[in-house]
């Protein structure tokens, strides 16, 4: 992926701000999950796009849909 369309990719922003809210760090999700923290916030930023079974994988780990963990703008753009 080249650096323009990851700056323009939202990623996973949605997980982001639900992570903050719930007050959970990138290693609680990893620990809940067992996605690595860096892969993580890399998709939070938008420089990496997950595979579908690795979004639903976040999701199960962390209760929640998965429609929270998409949409959102990149903290990064805010």
């Amino acid at each position: 992926m080249n650096d323009a369309k990851a700056n323009t990719d939202p990623g996973l922003a949605g997980l982001r701000s639900w992570r903050q809210g719930q007050g959970l760090s990138l290693r609680d999700v990893e620990t809940l999950t067992g996605v690595s923290a860096s892969m993580v916030s890399r998709a939070e930023r938008g420089l990496r796009r997950m595979r579908l079974a690795t979004c639903l994988q976040l999701a199960r780990g962390l209760g929640v849909p998965i429609t929270t963990l998409v949409g959102g703008t990149p903290k990064d753009e805010q």
